[in-house]
């Protein structure tokens, strides 16, 4: 991920708000029961197959489906804010878990140099001077690793981590606007 950059693309931000809008267009003018074929199994559908990129995201195909088909199970009677609200607690899961691996680069690399240090610490005075010294070095060598090169790498892979979460704000727009009867992008 630090060196690929983001998964998406521009094109697939422009797909996915095109897949979202024929979506809820479906959902607007033919009913629940027309969009819950689409939803329930996104592999045969018609729709999602014009979009193979956004099918093969089966986190994001995830959200779109398990959030229509909340609302194809009640009919289109559920409040807006309450599908916004599924959608926030499946978006933040879902980000957690991105983030993970860049969390525990960024701890590496803050204990990295720590633990260096502290593994010399219990030897006896005659061996402790020369332990110092390798210590030190270690410690530097954990420093320069950590700070030079560890928490860059985490610091551009949460970028690369934020970038590909756009994707998903953008699904929860579309779908959340055209509950409310707002124009479609």
């Amino acid at each position: 991920k630090v060196f690929k950059g983001p998964r998406h693309t521009k094109q697939d931000h422009i797909d996915v708000i095109i897949l979202s809008t024929k979506l809820m267009k479906m959902l607007r003018s033919e009913g629940p029961v027309a969009l819950e074929s689409h939803v329930t199994d996104p592999s045969t559908s018609a729709i999602f197959a014009e979009f193979p990129r956004i099918l093969a995201n089966k986190e994001l195909t995830g959200l779109i489906c398990d959030t229509l088909t909340l609302i194809v199970v009640s009919s289109g009677t559920l409040e807006v804010h309450a599908v916004e609200e599924v959608m926030d607690n499946a978006m933040k899961q879902h980000f957690h878990e991105m983030h993970e691996p860049q969390h525990a680069l960024q701890n590496v690399a803050a204990v990295r140099g720590v633990v260096k240090t502290m593994g010399s610490i219990d030897k006896p005075p005659s061996v402790l001077g020369g332990m110092i010294g390798s210590a030190l070095v270690g410690t530097f060598m954990g420093v320069l690793l950590a700070y030079g090169i560890v928490a860059p790498m985490a610091g551009r892979l949460k970028q690369v981590i934020e970038a590909d979460e756009q994707i998903f704000h953008a699904v929860k727009q579309v779908i959340i606007s055209s509950l409310h009867g707002w124009p479609q992008p």
